[in-house]
């Protein structure tokens, strides 16, 4: 369905572009090129199903709140606003409760010149769209499998999802998050309505236990009656095949019964595994019925309506839970069209300093108020803003004033995080620490004094200290360290500083675009410094990376040094920034300084990783203890 939403939309896209090329054709490109585009006004576009109709005037607070923001589009964008149907209203039960969705569709204005245009037009297609979702049940499902598989007895599909939650932020604004299995998240935008409950349910293995019998009996019914009249008309065609005379020589008719008995064998043969599937299914849906978990929230890999997998119906630690719409959510006494529940995406993918302009100025100063009278809500003293309220906007970390974690280790002037793991319990991950796998333990090592963090499997290890950009000037330290006998095929040590992603509703980093199943920790813009302990020629390796966000190499240097080797297995790391200059230093001597940190971007992140080392023997593992970050 969301599929289908989408190639609808960039229909709706294309249909406006090819409407903009008529208005907009006289506008030719001048020798300014893109610059006379980007000071290009357009009036806003307000499609006709936005102009009247109940769910035109359900929404058209929204559009006017839009409007005192911008009471004409900023120069260099087209803007669209349009009501979608997500029901299909033509063909739903006369009854049924109406979703739909109010969306701005936000366009840069570009020069075109190709194939004898010579124009300044709206782009064809556009990544930026604000969405207003009234009573969408379905907009909650990511990456869902609804297929025809619906809740027994009734008419409500079933949606496969990770765990939907919805959590609010100490501001009063609620965000909708979606979690896997490996505990990361995807924000999917902020949740109004006026109702205690939720517009969806969990249901149980009993309920899904009824449901898949419903579906697969009435399924292998279908097929076994289907096949059974297939053995039919073939008895029909030998005894008409049979009678017939001069048609077909003797020669022929045995070599056509011959192919026909052969069919009616592999018919049987399909009737025969339709049976035992539907006596399959039957036992199988009766365990699950009667069975312990019976109550229990279903969570299942998959459940897959074209082909019989009952295996998939049992998750085994992974999977997904399955929920359905929530009918007793609505009041029936109000009109199937009043929003009950409204959600808000922003989709952004700025490609132009107008298009980033407008979403920021969006973030920072569309009233939700606007949408909480909408479903209900009382309105807030002071107008709620997606930046004010203190919650994560879309771009990066968001919004200082906004106040994330500000963690601070002690009193001491100066001191922002230290650690020495003196508190740690030995044998057990760090606490207010996120590892990624179960290396990430607190031991003793042999011949070093204290307790480290040890690391030996590919991963990322950081503190949950999180500020929304760290000091332009700092100092970073940290004591390496790692067994004398490790192998020369053991992995690298790498420290990352970073811009990542930060949630301020769940004070975390995003679980989904810092990945701390990888070294590389993909997807944020990031500096690694790496070490090699064991070379050649009683030399250690080092090394300093610079990528971008979506991990292409900006800088890539490397050194040997013999400060530290195999047996020579300690080192203090120091880390000093000031400004965009980064110098490293080991046991006090400078190795390298380079402009690598960029002073616009918010670095507010640091963790340690280990890469991938295939051939690393079983006691090749780093050490790490006394981290200290001051400014």
């Amino acid at each position: 369905m969301k599929k289908q939403r989408c190639l609808n939309l960039l229909f709706v896209a294309a249909v406006i572009a090819a409407n903009a090329v008529g208005v907009s054709a006289q506008s030719r490109c001048d020798a300014a090129g893109d610059a006379s585009a980007d000071n290009t006004s357009l009036p806003w576009k307000i499609r006709p199903e936005a102009k009247s109709g109940n769910w035109a005037a359900a929404m058209n607070p929204v559009i006017q709140e839009m409007q005192r923001l911008f009471p004409q589009p900023p120069k260099g964008l087209e803007v669209t606003y349009g009501i979608y149907d997500a029901m299909g209203i033509q063909t739903a039960p006369a009854n049924a409760q109406q979703y739909y969705e109010g969306f701005f569709m936000i366009k840069d204005i570009v020069c075109v010149k190709y194939q004898g245009r010579n124009n300044i037009e709206p782009e064809g297609e556009t990544g930026n769209w604000i969405y207003f979702r009234a009573n969408d049940f379905k907009g909650f499902a990511k990456n869902a499998n609804s297929d025809s598989l619906t809740l027994a007895s009734t008419a409500l599909p079933l949606i496969e999802a990770g765990n939907i939650r919805i959590e609010e932020n100490k501001n009063g604004l609620k965000s909708i998050y979606f979690f896997n299995e490996n505990d990361e998240q995807e924000f999917g935008g902020w949740y109004f309505s006026a109702r205690t409950s939720l517009p969806y349910v969990k249901i149980t293995n009993r309920e899904l236990a009824a449901s898949y019998r419903e579906y697969w009996l009435k399924k292998f019914a279908a097929e076994i009656t289907r096949l059974e009249g297939v053995l039919e008309t073939s008895k029909k065609t030998y005894a008409r095949v049979s009678a017939e005379k001069g048609v077909m020589t003797e020669a022929e008719k045995q070599k056509f019964f011959a192919s026909l008995a052969d069919s009616d064998r592999q018919t049987q043969i399909a009737i025969d595994r339709y049976k035992r599937q539907r006596e399959d299914c039957i036992a199988r849906t009766d365990r699950m019925m009667t069975g312990p978990k019976a109550a229990a929230d279903a969570f299942v890999k998959n459940i897959n309506t074209l082909i019989y997998e009952p295996n998939d119906l049992e998750a085994g630690g992974k999977g997904r839970f399955v929920y359905v719409a929530n009918r007793a959510f609505y009041d029936p006494k109000l009109p199937k069209w009043q929003p009950q529940v409204i959600t808000v995406e922003l989709r952004r993918q700025d490609t132009s300093a107008a298009k980033t302009a407008f979403t920021k100025k969006f973030e920072d100063e569309f009233d939700f108020n606007v949408v909480r009278r909408m479903v209900g809500l009382p309105p807030m003293p002071k107008p709620p803003t997606i930046s004010g309220m203190g919650d994560t906007p879309v771009r990066n970390t968001g919004n200082p004033a906004a106040g994330a974690d500000q963690n601070a280790a002690g009193g001491e002037s100066g001191v922002l995080f230290a650690e020495d793991f003196a508190n740690a319990q030995v044998g057990q991950a760090p606490a207010k620490w996120t590892v990624s796998n179960v290396t990430g333990i607190v031991k003793k090592p042999s011949g070093q004094p204290g307790n480290w963090l040890a690391m030996s499997k590919e991963g990322l290890f950081f503190p949950d200290y999180a500020v929304l950009a760290l000091p332009p000037n700092f100092t970073l330290e940290f004591d390496l360290s790692w067994p004398k006998g490790i192998s020369y095929y053991s992995p690298s040590f790498y420290f990352h500083l970073g811009a990542a992603p930060y949630d301020n509703t769940l004070k975390r980093y995003d679980r989904a675009l810092v990945n701390t199943n990888s070294y590389t920790s993909a997807r944020m813009e990031r500096v690694a410094l790496w070490i090699d302990p064991y070379w050649n020629g009683e030399m250690g390796r080092y090394g300093l990376q610079v990528f971008d966000a979506r991990g292409g190499y900006k800088l890539d240097k490397t050194d040997k040094t013999a400060i530290y080797y195999k047996d020579k297995n300690s080192v203090k790391v120091k880390l000093v920034r000031s400004g965009s200059r980064l110098a490293v230093y080991f046991n006090g001597t400078k190795m390298t300084e380079d402009a690598v940190l960029g002073e616009s971007t918010l670095w507010n992140f640091f963790g340690f990783g280990v890469s991938s080392a295939p051939n690393a023997e079983p006691g090749d593992e780093f050490y790490v203890t006394n981290i200290r970050l001051t400014k």
